[in-house]
């Protein structure tokens, strides 16, 4: 079996959707299977979009990210991915 390596908006998307409620770096990066490194650039480029916002010591999805979200997730299903 093999496996291919996520783009980074697929990573973008599973980070905004595992932020829906508010989670600490920790959990995210538990999440998404990543490292604390990639995920800070990460939430670093979704918090200058407006995607992602730190709220106290975790970070959540906002509206505009929750909007982003589903626009990804139907273009994922329409195209295959």
């Amino acid at each position: 079996m093999t496996e291919t390596k996520r783009s980074r908006l697929e990573i973008y998307a599973e980070i905004l959707d595992k932020a829906r409620m508010p989670q600490r770096k920790t959990g995210l990066v538990y999440g998404v299977n990543s490292n604390f490194a990639w995920l800070s650039e990460a939430l670093e480029v979704l918090v200058g979009a407006g995607l992602i916002t730190q709220v106290g010591s975790g970070y959540t999805t906002t509206q505009a990210g929750l909007a982003w979200l589903k626009m990804y997730k139907q273009l994922a299903e329409a195209v295959g991915i």
